[in-house]
């Protein structure tokens, strides 16, 4: 089934039935993963998986996961995923063939996580939480105290789990900024003189119009002074001041008659 990808076509086909996963599918699904059948539907929590217990099928962990992750919120959901993950961490914890077999799936950190709630809003959703976070510390310890080369398991779900939580962490930030932008918005007021009065809403959560403002001003503040040009007035008194101060040098040559000096009597 594995080369076809028959088990994700399963998972799809499961979903076309019911908006959620049942606990009668779980424990159909779960008896394909032991392959310790029963002889009648259980509409209830199976038994407690014994520990000579083995991974017969692990493709059919991502499958649950899939289901689980893609079905309407309820509160069978929430039963049905507190029973995969204690089945789980009982047969991880009783054989070490079985945390082997779950550390060499493909990418077995994503569908993982996924069960985790990273911001928890109920005990339910935290006790989850945790016992995602037990499955974790429980594969991550055997990948490198017992298989060769587990620091490698290490670093790629770090990297995995980085990953989820930066993206939960932003959906949370711009709810919280679309929130502030659905509260402070102007575009359904109709009247101007109303709109002028409040600021300008943004789906950043900034509200620009009181920033601009202040922006504005600290310019004009800090906008040197600059010497405004001259009129005409002042560049005509300015002229005639320039005149007046004017040093006048005496002609050498007398202006009266007077002063002229007696010709000289020739000898003749």
């Amino acid at each position: 089934m594995t080369p076809h990808n028959l088990y994700m076509l399963l998972a799809e086909r499961l979903l076309l039935h019911s908006d959620h996963l049942t606990m009668a599918t779980y424990n159909a699904l779960y008896e394909i993963l032991t392959e310790h059948i029963s002889n009648q539907i259980l509409y209830g929590k199976h038994a407690e998986p014994e520990s000579h217990y083995r991974l017969e099928n692990p493709m059919i962990l991502k499958v649950v996961a899939t289901l689980i992750r893609q079905s309407k919120g309820c509160e069978e959901l929430l039963e049905v995923k507190k029973l995969f993950l204690s089945d789980m961490t009982l047969l991880c914890n009783n054989n070490k063939e079985n945390r082997r077999t779950v550390l060499q799936m493909s990418v077995w950190q994503e569908w993982l996580i996924a069960m985790a709630y990273i911001h928890p809003r109920s005990s339910e959703e935290q006790r989850i939480s945790d016992m995602v976070y037990s499955l974790f510390r429980m594969l991550l310890h055997h990948a490198i105290k017992y298989e060769y080369g587990g620091w490698r398991v290490w670093v790629d779900t770090l990297a995995i789990v980085h990953s989820k939580v930066s993206l939960e962490e932003y959906k949370l930030h711009f709810a919280q900024m679309y929130e502030h932008y659905d509260q402070r918005r102007v575009d359904h007021i109709t009247d101007p003189a109303v709109r002028r009065q409040r600021p300008i809403s943004t789906i950043s959560g900034l509200d620009r119009c009181g920033s601009v403002h202040e922006t504005r001003a600290t310019t004009v503040e800090q906008r040197p002074t600059e010497e405004q040009p001259p009129d005409i007035v002042q560049v005509r008194d300015q002229e005639d001041q320039r005149r007046s101060s004017t040093v006048t040098f005496p002609s050498i040559v007398p202006s009266t008659p007077s002063q002229l000096p007696d010709p000289v009597p020739s000898e003749e």
